[in-house]
């Protein structure tokens, strides 16, 4: 028997298989490395256009621990997104997690540094927008236990001002919660102080518009007319009525009567009131 003819002979079949699948494995590994670079470049070129939904889909298929590029990729999509997305949801804090957690090689993108750049700006914005509302929750409270409504109506004021609606609805709950329960704890309180500051209010004006109609006269109102051009139209000649009149309201008017130059025919009446205001009354 020939045993060593027959123990070479197995040999080589053993090296042409371990030969086979050492080239298999080679061409998976190439075929896997050419695949991995292919998604980094098309992952880039969307990162440029700032396509980032393509970009996070791009890695997903390629994505596995094992290729350091493709996990700072990977870590920059999913931290920008994710901090956009708590940002408009109005969780401030999860947004900084996200940004905090985000690898520095998101600067080697100027389309994505400037996304990421202006993203921290504007949480910024609403931190200091949430801590200014913070910090007026205690003189609120000292305000409505006072029941002191002027000053109510003040930091109200300021509060809507500070803001955007969109900033404004998107606080915390706590502070929403705590801004909720002391503006019902006012009760019937705050309208009634309202109702009547508006009254007076009303009367003022009403009081301050009679005083500047007692100083009205037909030659203020001959002077406010004739700067009307509804009414002084180029041919037309006025006469004011001296006697004075009052409207439905009981304000003080003076009546214009309107004459075509070349006929002297009779037109039409205007009213001329204090404020320099006209209205048509009637044609003749």
């Amino acid at each position: 028997m020939n045993i060593k003819g027959r123990e070479i002979k197995v040999n080589k079949n053993i090296l042409i298989i371990v030969g086979v699948i050492v080239f298999i494995t080679i061409g998976f590994i190439g075929k896997g490395n050419n695949e991995e670079k292919r998604m980094i470049e098309n992952t880039v070129k969307a990162i440029e256009a700032r396509d980032y939904d393509y970009a996070e889909e791009a890695l997903a298929s390629v994505v596995d621990g094992n290729n350091k590029k493709v996990d700072k990729l990977w870590n920059i999509i999913k931290c920008y997104k994710g901090a956009q997305t708590e940002f408009y949801a109005g969780n401030i804090n999860k947004a900084n997690e996200y940004l905090e957690d985000m690898n520095n090689e998101y600067k080697k993108y100027d389309t994505l540094k400037e996304d990421v750049e202006k993203l921290k700006a504007d949480v910024k914005e609403r931190e200091a927008f949430i801590e200014e509302i913070r910090g007026k929750i205690p003189e609120y409270e000292k305000v409505l236990k006072n029941k002191e409504y002027e000053k109510y109506n003040e930091i109200q004021g300021e509060i809507k001002e500070i803001g955007n609606k969109d900033f404004y609805f998107k606080l915390p709950q706590d502070i929403l919660t705590k801004l909720n329960k002391l503006e019902l704890s006012l009760g019937e309180g705050i309208g009634e102080y309202n109702s009547i500051k508006a009254e007076k209010q009303k009367q003022d004006e009403e009081k301050e518009s009679k005083a500047i109609a007692e100083k009205f006269t037909p030659e203020m109102a001959k002077e406010y007319a004739e700067k009307d051009t509804n009414i002084n139209t180029g041919n037309t000649r006025l006469e004011i009525i001296s006697t004075p009149e009052y409207d439905e309201a009981g304000i003080k008017y003076y009546k214009v009567a309107v004459y075509l130059k070349d006929s002297n025919e009779l037109m039409y009446y205007y009213a001329v009131y204090a404020t320099g205001g006209t209205q048509f009354l009637s044609y003749n």
